[in-house]
């Protein structure tokens, strides 16, 4: 039973989920087999708020939106901005003169007080496995 990959793979996310390693998690919900990733679906929000929680500490004052995006398996920057705001983290544009391509677009997620990450924004639209 255990050399199946999919029972392999659930006993890997049930560790990193218990062990709130967010990164473990990610990478394997990007190489979740079968059709896995519609129950994980239902675990993705409350595992990003915890570990926006823990990036905050981490981060401080702030991370690039892309950083989020690329660590918690966002599909776009659009996607991981709306998640941030709707959480009440604040979006910052600034230019970067120092990278390239010329044009140095760089979004800033600038990290509020713990407290003020709103939990009930994702908790309230949790699915239920019932």
């Amino acid at each position: 039973m255990y050399s199946d990959a999919a029972v392999r793979h659930a006993l890997q996310v049930r560790a990193a989920v218990s062990s709130n390693n967010y990164a473990q998690f990610f990478a394997l919900y990007r190489n979740t087999p079968n059709m896995g990733t519609y129950i994980l679906d239902m675990m993705v929000d409350s595992m990003r708020l915890r570990a926006i929680q823990r990036m905050c500490k981490a981060f401080n004052p702030s991370i690039a939106v892309q950083t989020v995006m690329e660590l918690l398996a966002f599909e776009d920057s659009e996607e991981s901005e709306e998640f941030l705001r709707r959480i009440g983290c604040e979006i910052e544009e600034e230019v970067d003169t120092k990278t390239h391509p010329p044009h140095g677009r760089r979004v800033r997620v600038i990290m509020t007080k713990k407290s003020d990450i709103k939990t009930s924004a994702v908790f309230s639209e949790e699915k239920s496995l019932l």
